[in-house]
């Protein structure tokens, strides 16, 4: 893209050193040239490294909702387990089990015989179901 205008500045600089007391007629021009390409180049460097630095907050951003969805799963899971825990001293075997909704007569029926134990948590129940 500014390989023309690189090969022009080189030729002005080349001539100019030749001929220490005049300027190349076509500086002026070149020189306006080269400054709209820095200009656009700083522009463009800019815009990277705003888009590179809205990069870096969104990988934090994403970093720090992984670990807060990592947190509320070990909550999750340990609300679950207590669940169970509560369920089992209670004498309500079937409390919130999945199987209590989605019977299953093999799994039920061995529930019976290994001390509740093949209950599961029903999971998030919908808001006009729960």
């Amino acid at each position: 893209m500014y390989e023309e205008l690189i090969k022009n500045l080189r030729e002005d600089a080349e001539w100019a050193h030749a001929n220490e007391w005049e300027t190349p007629i076509t500086l002026r021009n070149n020189l306006d040239a080269a400054v709209n390409a820095i200009e656009t180049l700083e522009r463009l460097a800019q815009n990277g490294q705003s888009a590179i630095d809205t990069n870096r907050r969104l990988a934090d951003k994403i970093r720090m909702l992984q670990a807060e969805l990592n947190r509320l799963k070990r909550e999750r899971d340990q609300a679950v387990e207590d669940l169970n825990t509560l369920r089992k001293r209670s004498g309500f075997t079937c409390e919130a089990c999945y199987y209590s909704d989605h019977y299953n007569r093999d799994i039920c029926i061995g529930c019976e015989y290994n001390s509740d134990n093949n209950w599961q948590w029903r999971g998030v129940q919908e808001e006009n179901n729960g």
